[in-house]
């Protein structure tokens, strides 16, 4: 399985997969960069898009546009870089940008959509203090900003500090999604294997549906505390699905993941619901 991030190292990095790929998802669907600020708010890419920024306090000033726009102009690079290791962003954007995050209204900022989210009342972006309101003529495109930009706010000093250890040179390694369905996602067995608690992300796998596979091995049947474990079955069905969790891994955890699983599963490439690829577990 290929996987885009392939940088050496060997502390954990701070977003993980799934994070990235929502990221990306989220930028997809606003217009492109770039975003200009200027007096009357944020003109959006090549279009005629003009996204108003209002505040509790008023009309949102000229650095909190400009920190709006850069989030969008800026985002994509980082999110190459983060995926090949090519340096895309300059220091001095880079440090122009943590300094603008550092002056914009506190985290933890989440966008509430009308009608989606709540019944009447106006979408906003909650923040830390002043709420944000964005506004245009396109009220899908209008609904996409407000999450990209709460997603990108969110996830902001994550990913500058992963860059910067990049560029450092420390602290990175590769990671390895598995989606799992049964023990895996078990505490117990994690310390086990990995000697650590590793994070979950919920996720679905469709066209599979679970059976049960007998575990005659003891050492397996005393890491998870059953000799019977979930059987992921591949019906190509799309009315089939199994709901589970994604937990990324290092080659060294993957390697031992392959051990424990070794009696009676083969580890294969999927596609999750989520658009996420991941190794998963089936039997042989």
């Amino acid at each position: 399985m290929s996987t885009s991030h392939t940088m050496p190292g060997v502390i954990q990095r701070r977003l993980d997969a799934l994070t990235i790929a929502g990221l990306e998802m989220l930028e997809s669907r606003v217009p492109p960069a770039p975003w200009l600020a200027d007096s009357d708010g944020i003109l959006a890419g090549d279009s005629t898009e003009r996204l108003t920024v209002d505040t509790d306090a008023g009309r949102a000033d000229a650095a909190l546009l400009e920190f709006l726009a850069s989030l969008r102009n800026v985002m994509p690079n980082l999110l190459v870089e983060l995926d090949t290791g090519i340096e895309t962003v300059s220091v001095s954007e880079l440090s122009a940008l943590e300094g603008a995050a550092a002056t914009a209204l506190p985290l933890p900022w989440e966008s509430c959509v009308e009608w989606r989210d709540v019944l009447g009342g106006s979408s906003v972006i909650f923040t830390g203090s002043d709420n944000l309101y964005v506004s245009s003529d396109d009220r899908v495109g209008t609904n996409a900003a407000m999450d990209f930009l709460a997603a990108a706010r969110t996830h902001l000093a994550d990913l500058l500090a992963d860059i910067r250890e990049l560029r450092d040179g420390r602290a990175w390694y590769v990671l390895h999604p598995i989606f799992s369905f049964g023990t895996l996602q078990l505490e117990q067995v994690q310390r086990e294997l990995f000697g650590r608690a590793v994070p979950t992300a919920p996720d679905v796998l469709l066209g599979a549906r679970l059976g049960v596979l007998k575990i005659t091995d003891p050492e397996v049947i005393r890491a998870s505390g059953s000799d019977e474990h979930p059987a992921l079955l591949l019906t190509g069905d799309p009315a089939d699905s199994v709901a589970g969790g994604t937990l990324d891994v290092t080659a060294d955890e993957l390697a031992a993941a392959d051990h424990y699983e070794r009696v009676g599963y083969r580890r294969i490439q999927v596609t999750l619901e989520s658009g996420l690829e991941a190794w998963v577990y089936v039997p042989r």
